[in-house]
């Protein structure tokens, strides 16, 4: 585990959280800890991995969905790590691309033949 990463039974002793609260939870910091690895693999130092790992710790205030903090940790880790964030989003027309500050940043047309699908996003 990395430096700066906190034990389960820390994040959980934090707040009564429901079940399905605490399985998004561990998700995140799975991911976090995957995308730490990733870091440390292109040779990122292990203590900016660790500030970053803290500064994406996720408010769990109750006014924002778990989906919300998990991105707003998520685009905080990877930025405090320098990095640009770019969104997706795969429609059936073509992809627009959006920055991490929410300015698009290109459209690109779908080149799909009339016979050819984009796969279905996850969880459809």
């Amino acid at each position: 585990m990395a430096e700066g990463t906190r034990r389960w039974r820390e994040v959980r002793g934090q707040r009564a959280l429901s079940e399905s609260e605490v399985e998004r939870y561990r998700r995140l910091m799975d991911t976090q800890q995957r995308l730490a690895d990733g870091a440390a693999s292109l040779g990122v130092d292990e203590q900016q991995i660790a500030a970053a790992l803290l500064a994406a710790d996720p408010d769990l205030t109750d006014g924002d969905t778990a989906e919300q903090r998990q991105l707003t940790a998520l685009v905080s880790f990877l930025a405090a790590l320098g990095a640009t964030v770019e969104l997706r989003a795969l429609l059936p027309e073509g992809t627009l691309v959006v920055s991490g500050a929410g300015d698009l940043l290109r459209v690109e047309p779908s080149e799909a033949s009339a016979g050819e699908q984009r796969p279905a996003p996850p969880g459809q």
